[in-house]
Order: C-alpha cells, then sequence, then structure tokens
C-alpha cells in the first residue's frame, strides 16, 4: 500500500531534491481538517481514502514554505472522490481578499489529461509571483501571490503552494517527462546524483 515516491520525485528536471516519508494517521486528521473550515463529510470523504505514507518534497527551483506533497490513494479512489476534493479546497484554501471582487479568488478547476486539477490564487507578501504577473494587479491585495494547486492524478494526491512543482509532478505522471528511472540503464549503480 505505500506509494512509489520515486515516480514523482525522480523526475524534476535535474533539481536534486529533499525528501521525507511521512506516515499517513487519516482518522486523526478529520478534527484539524474541520477546524481549517473543512466540511464533515468532505474531509471523512478524502481520509477515508488516504493510504499507505505521504512525501514532502523540497525543491532548490521553489521556496522553504512551498513543498510538494504527494499521497497515496487506495485503488477505489477515483472521479467520485473530486467533488470531495474540489469541495475541500474551496474551503480551505484562500482567505478573504479585499480588492477581489467576491471576496476571494475563484477555484479554477481543469481535467488534464488523467489529472483532475484545482487552483486558487491567494494573495500573500510572501507569494513566488509578483501582482504584476495576476491577470488582475489591482485585485491583489499587496505586492504578490501564490497559485496554490491541488491534484488527483489516478490513486495519486498532489498539493503544493508552488503550482510549478505540481506541474512537473503531473508531466512525469503523464510520461512528458521521464523519471530517472527510465534514463539510467537498468542493473548498473548509479553514483547519488
Amino acid at each position: 500500500g505505500d506509494l512509489d515516491f520515486t515516480q514523482v520525485w525522480q523526475a524534476m528536471p535535474m533539481d536534486a531534491s529533499a525528501c521525507v516519508a511521512l506516515p499517513l494517521a487519516a482518522g486523526q486528521q478529520q478534527p484539524l481538517l474541520e477546524k481549517l473550515g473543512a466540511q464533515a463529510d468532505a474531509a471523512q470523504s478524502l481520509l477515508a481514502h488516504l493510504r499507505g505514507s505521504a512525501g514532502l518534497c523540497w525543491y532548490p527551483g521553489s521556496r522553504l514554505y512551498t513543498p510538494l506533497l504527494v499521497a497515496s490513494l487506495d485503488s477505489a479512489a477515483g472521479a467520485e472522490l473530486d467533488p470531495a476534493l474540489g469541495s475541500l479546497f474551496s474551503s480551505m484554501v484562500g482567505a478573504h481578499e479585499a480588492n477581489a471582487s467576491d471576496g476571494s479568488f475563484p477555484v479554477l478547476e481543469q481535467q488534464q489529461g488523467n489529472a483532475r486539477t484545482w487552483q486558487r490564487q491567494v494573495s500573500s507578501r510572501f507569494g513566488q509571483y509578483p501582482a504584476s504577473a495576476a491577470p488582475d494587479p489591482d485585485a491583489v491585495s499587496g505586492n504578490g501571490f501564490f497559485r496554490v494547486s491541488l491534484a488527483r492524478h489516478g490513486a495519486t494526491f498532489l498539493f503544493s503552494l508552488d503550482d510549478k512543482l505540481l506541474g512537473k509532478a503531473l508531466d512525469t505522471l503523464e510520461r512528458r517527462f521521464p523519471p530517472l528511472a527510465d534514463i539510467f540503464p537498468g542493473g548498473v549503480l548509479t553514483p547519488v546524483y
């Protein structure tokens, strides 16, 4: 039941990463998710499908506070889980945006190949993008923003404040970018890179 994280993090193009594997105690997370704004049924739906361990990876092209989170879902998790994921993402990601017309930026949801993704712009003075890069710079509160992103690719769950990390992980899972395991010859000792 453990996720083979090498499929995801071996692929980041020439970006060495620092990764840790964390055990998941999904049953203990529901009260925390609810305190953070999740609806009980959506939180329970996600937690019922989480399996094994999770991986947390930091990359040099990103920031210390924007790691990539990778978790494994059981084989029963599929498109029927997407409404719960979308609900969790909408309720938990973002804050009141004083300059946005509806008080927050919309959640952009789309299907990309085998992945369903959710993304929301969130204003932050620590954001990786300058306000000038936003579709509506005047709506950004402060001088920067994140494109917080969540994805479900088959039985793989991905989340990051850095949308670029999530995009690279999806490229790997979709085989648009080869993992290192596919590049190096099999059966050969490979020095640590």
